[in-house]
């Protein structure tokens, strides 16, 4: 038993640097063409750089991250073509689901989701960003299992980093949150009425409102520019949470 503890200890500590590493880009906290140094993220993540290897390939196979001739891994900055095409298929695949959860859905299922739908609400009045990331993904992704689409859930599941990365630019548009709220409660209420036709366009409509929320960022803000500084330190306050 001691032999097989050793073997799994390593895999426990890469997993949680993928996770910490992967959190911090997902959010925001380290900025799109930031360059990661190995050195400095032994450091932050307190690995070994076999490890770090290991995150970083884990992380370039979810394309957050691109390893550049000269440069090294560098956060991977999506232009504006590749967040608009990838809202397109989010406003394609999560609106299909909104409508077919609205017909499968047992009342159960709907009150399951309406548990997500009533923390989601509040961390939307309390500007709270990082609760809203984590609970629009729950919402989507409760509707997503009840459907039990396969080929919708391995799309949106190769999908799921960048995806999630685009949303937290999106939130970060002025008046998106407040926007938000509008738009969550015509998804919801047209889902409790089982009205499915309504459903996808209400998730369409908020789809669409988050890509352009998401295209207005990322043309006016130089994302580019980040310090070491700033990276490890972000890695440092994902870790607390």
């Amino acid at each position: 038993m001691k032999a097989l503890s050793l073997t799994v200890q390593p895999v426990l500590v890469r997993d949680s640097a993928v996770r910490i590493l992967r959190n911090a880009i997902i959010s925001g906290e380290i900025k799109p063409g930031t360059r990661l140094i190995e050195r400095e993220l032994c450091i932050a993540l307190g690995v070994s750089r076999g490890s770090v290897r290991e995150v970083i390939r884990q992380l370039e196979a979810e394309r957050l991250i691109t390893v550049e001739p000269r440069r090294g891994p560098v956060v991977t900055a999506l232009s504006v073509k590749q967040i608009s095409d990838i809202y397109d298929i989010r406003m394609m695949l999560e609106a299909h689901v909104a409508q077919c959860f609205t017909k499968v859905a047992t009342d159960a299922q709907i009150e399951e989701l309406r548990k997500i739908y009533e923390k989601l609400r509040l961390a939307i009045h309390a500007h709270d960003r990082a609760g809203v990331l984590v609970l629009i993904q729950d919402f989507n992704i409760y509707m997503g299992e009840v459907v039990d689409n396969e080929a919708i859930r391995d799309t949106l599941g190769f999908l799921n980093a960048r995806i999630a990365s685009v949303r937290a630019t999106a939130v970060e548009a002025k008046g998106r949150i407040e926007a938000f709220r509008v738009e969550l409660d015509d998804i919801f209420n047209a889902i409790v009425a089982r009205k499915p036709k309504q459903a996808m366009k209400a998730m369409e409509t908020y789809v669409r409102a988050a890509r352009d929320a998401a295209l207005s960022v990322a043309i006016s803000d130089d994302r580019a520019s980040s310090s070491t500084e700033s990276w490890t330190s972000a890695l440092s306050k994902t870790e607390k949470q």
